[in-house]
């Protein structure tokens, strides 16, 4: 899903989700500020939440700093207690968390998840389900400083054993540990991952029975 409502350039827009608790170890928001630089430098265009805090502010800040253009996407009741970061590009303003990942989608070439905590971790399941179904055909990167993400991606992997995803599944996402990495990842091909609804599609002329399905859902 390529980028609309931005202008257009020779450069690619990357959705930026992460965390925004001030209270988090520095050493977060500091490589948070040390990616959003080296991707500002690399001349990408970034979409996030907007917020003032946190990776979010010190990504927001870092690639202010360095020229990047950097739009905000910010639900109205987050904007009415002032969280929204000064200098901004632009900021849309969306109804409801709901309508703000279904913008930044919208916006975005490619998906970029930092560490964070819960609204990171929803908008990480979130775009995976909308490129499962093949309504987002972006790359999406996961940053694991540190190893952040290790237990999550445990978890995930015995979602497979426990048949209750694909194997295929873990072709979603690309895991990354160092910063140069991103841009290796941002410019990889897509990995071929064939969508559940084209999938359901393909059977749609013969036997769509509830064992098809399933079996649709759950091939491993």
């Amino acid at each position: 899903m390529m980028n609309q409502g931005l202008p257009k350039g020779d450069s690619l827009t990357i959705g930026v989700m992460c965390g925004a608790s001030p209270k988090c170890s520095p050493e977060f928001a500091q490589a948070s500020a040390d990616i959003a630089k080296h991707l500002a430098l690399a001349g990408y265009r970034f979409v996030y939440g907007g917020g003032s805090f946190g990776l979010m502010g010190a990504f927001a800040s870092t690639a202010l700093q360095h020229g990047a253009e950097l739009i905000g996407v910010m639900p109205e009741f987050m904007k009415q207690v002032e969280w929204d970061h000064d200098g901004l590009s632009d900021l849309i303003v969306t109804e409801d968390l709901s309508q703000r990942k279904a913008k930044m989608y919208q916006l975005s070439d490619h998906i970029l998840i930092l560490p964070g905590g819960l609204g990171t971790l929803d908008e990480l399941f979130d775009v995976l389900m909308n490129k499962r179904f093949g309504l987002f055909d972006g790359n999406i990167i996961l940053y694991n400083q540190d190893g952040f993400f290790d237990d999550l991606l445990a978890f995930m992997k015995s979602l497979v054993q426990k048949k209750f995803a694909e194997s295929t599944d873990r072709d979603l996402w690309t895991v990354v540990s160092h910063r140069e990495g991103i841009v290796e990842a941002i410019n990889a091909r897509a990995k071929d991952h064939k969508n559940l609804l084209d999938r359901c599609a393909e059977v749609s002329c013969g036997d769509l029975s509830k064992s098809v399905i399933a079996d649709i859902w759950t091939t491993s």
